[in-house]
């Protein structure tokens, strides 16, 4: 019994001496976080509107069908990509922070190239006519909402 008992301890040193070491490696994302977005820079768009306010009203289906080209696809990149993450492979610093931000705006300009992957609700006649669009291409018909898309590195 008591050679069980030491056997673990020593499994347990070894792991908590792993866990610090990538406690240490983790403390960088303490002070610093990836954002993608629409970012106060490239707000402005030609027709008096806000690229944040329009993005908003799309992102959460207010006024209009929710197109969401952040949170659904935030939630399949976790799947995707986050959730396979071993830390024993990675450093964790600006640069990976940066790519991580990078591989995500990628995923969300693909929701605007596919339309939500086919999942965003189709213009009505009458918007079609409103804003005389033959095209079932949504949220680019001045792609001034897909440009004001962007990433960065920023401290907490």
């Amino acid at each position: 019994m008591l050679d069980f008992d030491i056997k673990i301890e020593g499994h347990l040193e070894l792991f908590l001496k792993d866990l610090k070491e990538e406690m240490k490696e983790l403390s960088y994302l303490d002070s610093k976080k990836a954002e993608v977005g629409i970012f106060g820079n490239k707000d402005e768009r030609t027709d008096g509107k806000s690229n944040a306010d329009i993005g908003f009203y799309h992102e959460y289906g207010r006024g209009v069908p929710r197109r969401s080209f952040l949170e659904v696809p935030a939630d399949e990149f976790q799947v995707a990509v986050l959730d396979k993450l071993t830390l024993k492979t990675i450093e964790v610093n600006k640069e990976f922070l940066s790519k991580l931000a990078s591989m995500f705006l990628d995923r969300v300009k693909e929701e605007f190239e596919t339309n939500g992957h086919g999942s965003w609700r189709p213009l009505s006649k009458s918007t079609k006519r409103k804003y005389n669009q033959d095209r079932d291409q949504l949220l680019r018909d001045s792609r001034q909402l897909y440009k004001s898309l962007g990433k960065r590195v920023v401290n907490k």
